[in-house]
């Protein structure tokens, strides 16, 4: 009962003070850009982070994550009405929901993914307060050979879970990784990879490589072809939003399933929303007795994925306050805005500063609350102003993207900086190669340096010292395990293929 007097408590203080607003403002952001096809969790927030310069770390971090949480509702508008998903998580939602809308049930369509989204992130969010303070009394324990294992699982994580190609997703975290040791090093003081440029000595910052490698990449692929948003022809009045009572009485259990399997995996340093929604379509039609009629309309296909989208959130969140470990692209951004405020999350926050922690999950529970309402009963608005705004998309990205940067630092490098990963994220995307493993590698690359030499100081150059204590030696194991996997199997299949011929 403690948990929730702290919870009620911040949630009077945030209704009774200027933050409801930036928490209101955020996810209407957030759905707007959600809904904006490619831009999605990552770029949105690096679009949207020098608003909060000068802002209190609360309001400010109410505000951004309600933005991450407003692009999880978004993404569905555009895949519902018009095919297009609005980002990754929401291509799934495409599955079902756009024969819906062809069906002339777009407007339940979007009712039930509205809801189902909504207690998706309930359930994500009660996790996150849960689970949070735990997690963060059992990290307390975590010495440096923790962490290296710690960030050596997270790593291999990335790989796994990049989708088609587990090589480019290493790939591309090994080159955030080398991007991370640009600077001075923070144990000798020496200046490394500069090559006589000053405003190198303090690394390469994420707000410019954030922008780069997600917005300014955007700009540039849509920029070959012209993407405009075809929306079905269908009446969206708040009367036909709402689905049937059978509608609902069927998606009762896939919401369940989804919200639980978007919370396991958002926890996954690395995962995000996008795997966590297709293993849940993925098991809803395994179980489902009417699985031949999946991909023409099944609601039970359209609640799982929204209702997991949502919930990975909360699960990503955990990893990120009481690790310090982003748990997706969007938390490394958010991982960004909370260094820029000074504060440094981990096991510690949860001891030095827990009202923090109280005011961000009530700020998101009132956040998720609010969304429900403007994504049932102003629909017809968000569809609107998604026409209003096609032809200015691509020129008001790359202003927000130029005065965004310069605001974060008066310095035209961090803009050269911001247009050189734009063009290597143009040629990622080209060549289908994932950005997210990039940010966090950058991100992820300073700690793991930091604790692999902290623990050999320790341990005078001995190995032995991380497969000494229980936690690291574990984590070390099932990191290397999952790192190595695609060889293991590649000399396995091709003895296979030799013991045959022979």
């Amino acid at each position: 009962m403690e948990l929730f007097h702290h919870v009620y408590n911040a949630s009077i203080d945030l209704l009774l003070s200027v933050t409801i607003l930036y928490t209101l403002l955020g996810g209407f952001i957030g759905t707007m850009t959600g809904a904006l096809p490619g831009l999605g969790p990552s770029a949105s927030l690096a679009l949207f982070i020098p608003m909060t310069f000068g802002l209190n770390p609360i309001v400010g971090m109410v505000f951004l994550c309600n933005i991450y949480q407003g692009t999880m509702y978004g993404g569905r508008i555009t895949s519902i009405l018009a095919n297009i998903p609005g980002d990754n998580p929401a291509i799934v939602t495409c599955f079902e929901g756009y024969p819906m809308a062809q069906k002339g049930r777009a407007g339940p369509a979007m009712g039930i993914s509205g809801i189902s989204s909504f207690l998706g992130g309930m359930v994500g969010l009660t996790g996150l307060m849960f689970f949070a303070g735990p997690v963060s009394d059992f990290a307390i324990r975590f010495g440096p050979p923790e962490y290296f294992g710690l960030m050596v699982f997270a790593l291999s994580c990335i790989g796994i879970l990049s989708g088609k190609s587990q090589s480019k997703g290493i790939a591309m975290a090994a080159l955030g990784l080398l991007c991370a040791t640009v600077g001075h090093d923070f144990v000798t003081g020496t200046i490394r990879l500069t090559y006589g440029i000053v405003e190198l000595v303090d690394g390469i910052d994420l707000i410019p490589v954030s922008l780069g490698a997600f917005a300014v990449s955007q700009v540039l692929f849509i920029m070959e072809k012209e993407m405009k948003i075809q929306f079905i022809k269908t009446k969206l009045t708040l009367s036909n939003l709402y689905p049937s009572m059978e509608e609902l009485f069927r998606s009762k259990w896939p919401v369940v399933r989804g919200s639980l399997i978007g919370f396991l995996v958002g926890v996954l340093p690395g995962a995000g929303g996008t795997p966590a929604t297709f293993i849940s379509y993925a098991v809803e039609k395994k179980v489902s007795k009417r699985s031949d009629e999946f991909g023409t309309g099944m609601v039970e296909g359209l609640a799982a994925p929204e209702s997991s989208n949502n919930s990975s959130e909360g699960g990503a969140l955990i990893p990120l306050l009481t690790l310090g470990v982003p748990g997706s692209g969007g938390t490394a951004i958010l991982l960004g805005g909370l260094m820029i405020w000074g504060i440094r999350p981990g096991p510690l926050l949860f001891q030095q500063n827990p009202e923090f922690i109280w005011y961000i999950i009530a700020g998101l529970l009132l956040g998720n609350l609010g969304l429900l309402i403007l994504n049932v009963g102003f629909i017809p608005l968000f569809v609107t102003m998604l026409r209003m705004v096609q032809p200015y998309l691509l020129s008001a990205i790359t202003v927000l993207c130029i005065t965004g940067v310069y605001a974060y630092s008066f310095s035209f490098f961090a803009a050269w900086v911001m247009l050189l990963f734009g063009g290597i994220g143009y040629f990622a995307r080209k060549l289908d190669y994932p950005m997210a493993p990039l940010v966090l590698g950058l991100v992820l690359g300073p700690r793991t340096e930091d604790s692999l030499r902290q623990s050999m100081m320790m341990s005078q150059g001995s190995f032995s010292i991380f497969f000494e204590g229980p936690i690291s030696a574990a984590l070390l194991t099932v990191g290397l395990t999952i790192l190595l996997y695609p060889l293991f199997r590649f000399v396995f299949n091709t003895a296979k293929r030799a013991i045959k011929k022979g």
